[in-house]
């Protein structure tokens, strides 16, 4: 089992609370009294709401595949958001990631692709299983990789795509079904949004 440990400002924060750091005694039994039942109550109140925090940590399982060929995004790398810790995709399309921090969002990037970005991720479970993500080739980008930053984007390829995404593309958990953002370079799931109930995965 993992020790729990403090961070250095919790650490502080109980110093306080457990009077390292106290008013002088004044004389008056009942003052003293009432601090220190103020400092039993704040120490008590820290200590769960920080060992609760600390011990609650979500694990994300999941495959990444491409979302037209079905293929295993093989390299592409999944990241906990505003953290360095992450996950890259196996030759199966499978990662496991186990978040550390209090964003809640993991990213998956790829050269030539959408970035897919999972947000709102439950804190209230032990693991969050993702077995249908799939990634969009970007075809803006895709082009300038291959052919520089001159070449023209392909927009009919785009909307043809965009139009798949919009009527193709969900993500079914737990019987609950979330539709996808499009924005410029990502596309988004929040799972604090749900859409409807009952359909699945394509």
């Amino acid at each position: 089992m993992d020790t729990l440990e403090a961070p250095a400002d919790f650490t502080i924060l109980l110093l306080l609370a457990s009077g390292a750091h106290t008013a002088p005694y004044t004389g008056v039994m009942g003052h003293r009294s009432s601090n220190h039942m103020k400092h039993f109550l704040l120490l008590f109140s820290l200590t769960i709401l920080t060992f609760n925090s600390i011990a609650q940590k979500v694990t994300v399982i999941g495959t990444v595949r491409d979302f037209e060929t079905n293929e295993p995004l093989t390299g592409a790398v999944v990241l906990e958001d505003k953290l360095v810790n992450g996950d890259v995709i196996d030759s199966l399309g499978n990662f496991q990631l186990t978040l550390e921090g209090t964003s809640n969002t993991i990213k998956c990037s790829w050269i030539g692709y959408y970035q897919l970005i999972i947000k709102n991720i439950p804190t209230n479970i032990d693991t969050l299983e993702l077995p249908n993500l799939k990634m969009v080739t970007n075809y803006s980008a895709h082009l300038i990789v291959e052919f520089g930053p001159d070449v023209e984007p392909d927009k009919k390829k785009f909307r043809a795509i965009k139009k798949q995404i919009e009527d193709q593309y969900r993500l079914s958990i737990d019987g609950l079904t979330y539709e996808p953002e499009i924005l410029k370079y990502d596309i988004v799931f929040d799972l604090s949004n749900p859409t409807q109930l009952g359909e699945q995965d394509p």
